[in-house]
């Protein structure tokens, strides 16, 4: 984060009203196009303006999306939520 405050310093993190704004729009083009977005866990809320807030990467999202199933190692999640 120091280094994002450093090279950019005008930027700023976006307020609540813009993350359901960006959301919400992102939630009509996907499912315009038959996608299905996926948001962190940490911003569960923005789920009700379409995202499904099940974590940043799941096995599920990467199996379905290779059609292939998948056995990785065993790995120690960060947050509970985390997939």
């Amino acid at each position: 984060m120091k280094k994002v405050k450093r090279n950019a310093p005008d930027l700023r993190p976006p307020t609540k009203k813009e993350q359901i704004q960006i959301a919400s729009n992102f939630a009509k083009i996907g499912k315009e196009n038959g996608i299905v977005i996926h948001s962190c866990c940490e911003k569960t809320f923005l789920s009700e303006y379409g995202l499904k807030c099940n974590g940043c990467m799941s096995q599920e999202i990467v199996e379905k999306s290779i059609n292939c199933k998948l056995e990785p190692p065993k790995r120690k999640n960060l947050r509970q939520e985390c997939n």
